[in-house]
């Protein structure tokens, strides 16, 4: 297993597609074809699943993809210090929903310290993602809900993973509604709905793996995350 063979798997995670991993990488979608296979085979698992919408990373893969980041971003940093002689950018990534908060939280931290000196990455996506992203080591940071529904079973892949989790603050459920388009028994519904839930806090936390992580680990993903 190469430098270059990391390269092309972490490239290929980070684009989204063989394709345009080849692109970037200036060689023929075959060729990088042929390279991973040969790295799966070498590894003896599994990395990307194929399909005609393209491809999925395994849980085998985010994991292999994990330790890959790690051992390039260590490269970089010999490259950077003993042949470029520049300081590589530390990288800084957070897994949420789509909450407005946090996206303007964010861009707030960027506007405040840079992007000379740092690489800042969000990633909107669900809950499980979120988890996935931090347990994986691609986000430093996940942003997530808790509710009545979903806490036990939240609390128990937090512990199983041993990530860390704190309270940001606690909020009540809110409906909006459109009076104009919606029917009156829509509307009751919704009414009731919100009242039996009424009693229900929704917490948001922050997660940060217990275990040391890699500041340039990257992991599978529902969207392209934005970067600044």
């Amino acid at each position: 297993m190469t430098i270059q063979q990391l390269k092309y798997i972490v490239s290929v995670v980070e684009n989204g597609t063989i394709t345009e991993a080849a692109k970037k990488l200036y060689i023929s979608q075959p060729s990088l074809s042929n390279a991973i296979k040969d790295i799966e085979q070498e590894v003896g698992i599994t990395i990307f699943i194929r399909s005609r919408s393209g491809i999925v990373v395994t849980p085998e893969g985010m994991e292999f993809v994990g330790y890959a980041r790690q051992v390039l971003h260590q490269m970089e940093l010999l490259e950077d210090k003993y042949i470029s002689h520049t300081p590589g950018k530390i990288r800084f990534a957070v897994s949420s929903p789509h909450y407005v908060f946090s996206t303007n939280a964010f861009v707030d931290v960027v506007q405040e310290f840079g992007s000379e000196r740092f690489e800042f990455i969000l990633h909107e996506t669900t809950v499980h993602q979120i988890l996935e992203d931090v347990k994986n080591r691609f986000s430093d940071l996940g942003i997530i809900y808790i509710s009545r529904e979903n806490e036990l079973a939240i609390r128990k892949t937090l512990e199983d993973n041993k990530l860390a989790f704190y309270d940001l603050f606690t909020v009540k459920p809110q409906v909006f509604l459109r009076v104009r388009t919606a029917s009156a028994s829509s509307i009751s519904r919704v009414i009731r709905a919100s009242i039996s839930c009424r009693a229900v806090t929704t917490s948001l936390i922050f997660l940060r793996s217990s275990t040391a992580m890699s500041p340039r680990t990257k992991a599978s993903r529902s969207a392209t995350p934005a970067v600044w």
